[in-house]
């Protein structure tokens, strides 16, 4: 199976999922989350072990291509512990083999068990609540573990406003840089925003696991239980390509014929520009992710392929008008009518006024507003997904000129001037349920 990027997101978890996921016993998608290990009702999980994988591997490295792969992981997750202290942790993790060691609970937190300490291949991120080992820091700090459940870096989560056992959402961005082989770990409550990581440790991950790998969670409980899930899952990884050391010998080979032929060296430079500025952009992207992904109520990312396949490539006809920042678009997504609002390339409208327009709409719930659905920042491109209003443009009813049907009674305009006031009412910085922004 020829296995390339990974790229996924859930936002929530519904039963139907059960299929894309590999799933030990002990571990299932349950009221809209991730159990791992299972809380059954009534019934005791001291003592277990879970885990759980997305179904399709991740091509991690490629020694023939000089490929390394690059990856952010983005979750929310939540432990609630059943005893006083709770116990013992949940890991993510990347490997070849899925299946659940013999007597990983307790203290193995499902990574791996006496007999394959050591010889596993296996790097997990862990997120411990117990100390139980004289090298854990505390009984709340995260970690990273290679073929082992003792860290070989770990950081203490109480000095950045964190309680893993506080039985509240925590979101955890996972960053791994193969260009400078180095794993940035963010850990904040849900409702704090991802600046600066907690713990950034120097991995090469090519020297530590096989080409393709799964990845995923695992989690246990020991003599002390909790309560360990997973509310939602943001996965993306994109391709570095080293420089071969064999391609370097045949360039001096051929480095009298690159110079006779100048042209074809302007086309390896202009190659080179157009990589450099991808790079840029990717970094940018991620940047933008991170900042979006940190705020509690992110709307959907959607890919670029999805939205230029929803609009057919931004037709013309599929036009619906132009604002003050762009063009909006009619698209279907998922046999649903949208709205895809295309910022131009020459609009005033930058990198912070998207972010806030996403992280601050995305908040909002209110019946005269129009909905944010998702959103898009890929190869340059600045998209926004609303919720489609079917009738139309206002102005198309308010000016006859506009080239509406019929104007609007002064009853109907009192009715919108109401709903438009009641809006603004909602948005303002007094007002209960307000919005604030900055």
């Amino acid at each position: 199976m020829h296995v390339r990027c990974l790229n996924f997101s859930y936002p929530t978890f519904y039963y139907e999922n059960s299929t894309d996921f590999i799933m030990s016993t002990n571990s299932a998608i349950h009221k809209g989350v991730i159990q791992v290990p299972t809380e059954a009702s009534g019934s005791e999980i001291s003592n277990f072990s879970g885990r759980i994988f997305y179904s399709e591997q991740m091509r991690l490295w490629d020694s023939q291509r000089g490929m390394k792969a690059s990856f952010n992981s983005t979750f929310v997750f939540n432990i609630h512990p059943l005893t006083t202290p709770g116990g013992e942790g949940l890991a993510f993790i990347l490997t070849a083999n899925t299946s659940l060691p013999n007597n990983s609970a307790g203290q193995w937190l499902g990574i791996v068990n006496s007999t394959s300490i050591g010889v596993s291949n296996i790097v997990a991120v862990e997120f411990d609540t117990r100390k139980s080992y004289p090298e854990d820091i505390d009984d709340n700090h995260v970690g990273v573990d290679v073929k082992s459940i003792y860290s070989i870096q770990q950081q203490p989560l109480g000095p950045h406003g964190v309680n893993l056992s506080s039985g509240i959402d925590v979101v955890a961005t996972i960053y791994f840089d193969a260009k400078d082989g180095k794993i940035s770990i963010f850990v904040s409550r849900s409702d704090l925003k991802l600046r600066t990581p907690v713990l950034k440790v120097d991995l090469d991950l090519s020297k530590l696991l096989p080409e393709d790998v799964y990845v995923g969670f695992s989690a246990s409980t020991g003599a002390y239980t909790q309560v360990n899930t997973i509310g939602s899952w943001y996965f993306s990884s994109w391709e570095y390509i080293e420089k071969n050391p064999i391609n370097l010998i045949w360039l001096w080979i051929l480095i009298p014929i690159i110079v006779v032929g100048g042209a074809c060296g302007l086309v390896g430079l202009c190659r080179w520009r157009k990589k450099h500025r991808n790079e840029q952009g990717v970094e940018e992207d991620l940047n933008i992710e991170l900042e979006i992904k940190s705020s509690s109520n992110a709307p959907h990312k959607f890919h670029l392929k999805e939205l230029l396949h929803a609009t057919r490539n931004f037709h013309s006809s599929n036009k619906l008008g132009k604002g003050g920042f762009g063009m909006v678009y009619k698209g279907t997504l998922h046999g649903k009518d949208v709205a895809v609002k295309r910022i131009s390339k020459n609009s005033r409208h930058g990198k912070q006024d998207f972010i806030a327009e996403i992280t601050t709409i995305g908040n909002l719930n209110h019946k005269n507003l129009v909905k944010l659905i998702g959103w898009c920042h890929e190869k340059g491109e600045i998209l926004l997904v609303y919720e489609l209003m079917q009738n139309g443009s206002l102005d198309r009813f308010i000016f006859s000129t506009s080239g509406g049907d019929s104007t609007l009674s002064w009853e109907q305009r009192l009715s919108v001037i109401c709903g438009v006031s009641r809006a603004s009412e909602y948005m303002q910085p007094d007002a209960l349920n307000s919005v604030s922004y900055g």
